[in-house]
């Protein structure tokens, strides 16, 4: 999984219970700044599609068990089509990076 600029708001995500309860915040304050995380996670999705990149990459992102990808590997290999892989943490990745295998 890479780490990129939009996950930053959702791995931030994670540590407002923990800051809430260390800092004493009230319910308020810590919906506030989830509201805010969301917010800004939103923006910095937004801004992504819009802009355009000259990277012309293909990145395969692995499941360690999924024959699907298998299929696809299958695939690209067969029509030698040139692929970077990257192993992603399965489930996790949907629910962090907002995507599935290929994107």
């Amino acid at each position: 999984m890479r780490i990129t600029v939009q996950l930053l708001p959702l791995l931030l995500l994670f540590l407002v219970i923990p800051l809430s309860v260390v800092h004493q915040l009230s319910v308020f304050e810590a919906v506030l700044i989830t509201s805010g995380l969301l917010v800004l996670r939103t923006f910095l999705v937004l801004y992504g599609i819009g802009r355009t990149t000259s990277d012309k990459r293909v990145i395969l992102e692995t499941l360690s068990v999924s024959h699907y990808v298998e299929k696809v590997r299958w695939c690209l290999d067969y029509l030698a089509i040139d692929y970077i892989e990257e192993e992603n943490v399965g489930i996790l990745g949907l629910f962090l990076l907002g995507r599935s295998v290929l994107n």
